[in-house]
């Protein structure tokens, strides 16, 4: 049509005279050109690989694994009741949640009227009504990132009964790189928490203090900070070769990344140069665009920044 559209209207508006036999010619001999082209750059390799069997019962069996982990249920109803939202059971893995009591000004996505949920698959399809809840339903991505915003949890202080008297900085850094959403710079270096414990000479210990929820104890910091030495001198000094650590580990994650990513993004490139050499289907702008993703996502892995997240105090006393 782009290149006989014009010629064949005017046919239409004027009639046809001998010199429609050629354009019949010429247009049939451009079909049978673009049939060509097209059939010679088909992708028989995408074609013969469209769907693989084995690979996508795997898929389907993490599927149906994940829907029926109720470990989304456990965490969701634990977060409901943390924030004041009133649940009512309806059924198994089906309930109503209603801003009732509410700990914040708004929960995300809970309308006042509450909405209905279900981890049910089969329940979620028969039922419009039902929300269908999984991990990344707006609810559940919602009320994590209202937890993780807000500033409850980020430092604490607990007692621990040990060998010995001693006092340990256990710190949480995150690697959170920046970037545009379309350069997906979470394939290679997601938002990467960092856990780093030392001591009062400033030594990585990570590996060796490792006390469970159940040795952990609550207790006064006050005796703590009473001694000023402790106060003003150790703990600043604490933190600092906590931060120190995490960078030394920061970067490694970075180089290791930025591997991943020179071998995934510059494999591509050489590929579609390969191909190119044989099938002129494949365009300098294909290549140009996975050159210029590789440069920003180089610089920005390079630039990602290092946060700290969560600090807790752990005094170490000799048990009784």
């Amino acid at each position: 049509m782009n290149e006989f559209g014009t010629k064949l209207a005017t046919f239409f508006a004027k009639g046809t005279d001998k010199s429609f036999d050629v354009f019949i010619r010429k247009a049939r001999a451009a079909h049978e050109r673009v049939a060509l082209e097209l059939a010679q750059g088909q992708d028989r390799l995408l074609q013969m690989n469209s769907c693989r069997a084995e690979m996508a019962g795997a898929i389907i069996e993490q599927i149906q694994a994940l829907d029926e982990d109720a470990g989304l249920d456990d965490f969701m109803l634990r977060l409901f009741d943390h924030y004041g939202v009133h649940v009512e059971e309806l059924a198994a893995r089906t309930f109503l949640a209603v801003p009732a009591a509410l700990k914040t000004e708004v929960f995300p996505e809970l309308p006042e009227a509450g909405i209905t949920l279900t981890s049910d698959r089969q329940k979620a399809l028969r039922r419009e009504d039902i929300g269908f809840l999984t991990w990344d339903h707006p609810i559940v991505t919602g009320a994590i990132d209202l937890l993780l915003g807000s500033g409850e949890g980020n430092s604490s202080f607990a007692t621990w009964e040990g060998a010995k008297q001693a006092i340990f900085l256990e710190t949480i850094f995150v690697i959170e790189p920046v970037a545009p959403q379309s350069l997906h710079l979470d394939r290679f270096l997601p938002a990467t928490p960092l856990r780093i414990v030392v001591d009062t000479t400033g030594k990585n210990v990570s590996a060796d203090v490792l006390p469970t929820a159940a040795d952990l104890k609550a207790g006064s910091i006050f005796p703590l900070l009473d001694n000023g030495r402790i106060k003003a001198k150790v703990l600043p000094a604490m933190l600092t070769k906590s931060r120190v650590h995490a960078e030394e580990r920061s970067g490694l994650l970075v180089a290791q990344a930025q591997q991943k990513m020179q071998a995934t993004l510059g494999g591509e490139i050489e590929r579609l140069r390969d191909l190119q050499k044989v099938n002129d289907h494949i365009r300098d702008e294909e290549i140009l665009l996975l050159q210029s993703q590789l440069e920003e996502l180089t610089t920005r892995m390079a630039e990602a920044p290092l946060r700290l997240d969560a600090v807790r105090l752990i005094w170490q006393t000799p048990a009784p």
